[in-house]
């Protein structure tokens, strides 16, 4: 992360794609990553060997906050209803439904 961040003067950065919470001081700066809304990623959850993935049933996200030089950084989980989700993943028409609803139902 550094080689692709470092040279940046700034405070507080963000980013995303790995689908998890992080915060990592580089340099003089923050690197906050707010985690994923729809697709909650626990490494932990996972089983590594077999490539099976599992994501958990909640929303992430982060809020930012500032006061005089001071800086929060607070993460937050949203739980939802899995079953309210394949609902609208069935009505929604697209493919590989069953697989996407498992993935939080853990059955995979």
């Amino acid at each position: 992360m550094r080689q692709f961040l470092s040279g940046l003067d700034a405070t507080l950065l963000t980013g995303g794609h790995t689908h998890t919470q992080q915060l990592r001081h580089l340099g003089n700066s923050w690197y906050v990553n707010p985690g994923s809304v729809s697709l909650a990623y626990n490494w932990e959850l996972s089983d590594l060997a077999t490539g099976q993935m599992r994501v958990d049933p909640w929303a992430d996200y982060a809020i930012v906050s500032s006061e005089g030089a001071g800086l929060g950084i607070t993460f937050r989980h949203v739980p939802f209803d899995v079953d309210e989700l394949a609902h609208i993943i069935r009505a929604s028409g697209r493919p590989y439904t069953e697989e996407a609803i498992a993935l939080y139902r853990r059955e995979i």
